[in-house]
């Protein structure tokens, strides 16, 4: 009976551990939620509309309107061009695909 305590204590700490996790991971969805992962190519890039067209792997366009000032830099300088792999994160805001995150793709 000396050790009742101890089982009990581990079993406690056991369930609120699973507990603690599972809100972590509630958590991590909601914050991803909305968000859409596009993975391609650099089809096009129109400067005077802010507009990019991104091709997916399977051939699917997709017209992103660039808002923020910084994105829009790199494709004026450079940093970012036609034929580019890149990484986009968008959410979709009246019924335009807004990317809040648009990065180039590492090559060897």
């Amino acid at each position: 009976m000396k050790y009742s305590g101890t089982i009990k204590h581990r079993g406690l700490a056991i369930v609120i551990s699973m507990l603690l996790l599972n809100a972590v991971f509630v958590l991590d969805s909601m914050a991803a939620e909305g968000q859409i992962l596009l993975n391609g190519r650099v089809k096009s890039i129109d400067l005077s509309t802010n507009t990019v067209v991104v091709t997916d792997y399977e051939s699917r366009d997709f017209k992103l309107s660039i808002e923020d000032h910084e994105t829009i830099g790199k494709f004026k300088d450079g940093r970012i061009k036609v034929g580019d792999d890149v990484n986009v994160k968008y959410r979709i805001k009246d019924g335009k695909n807004i990317p809040f995150s648009l990065r180039k793709l590492a090559g060897c």
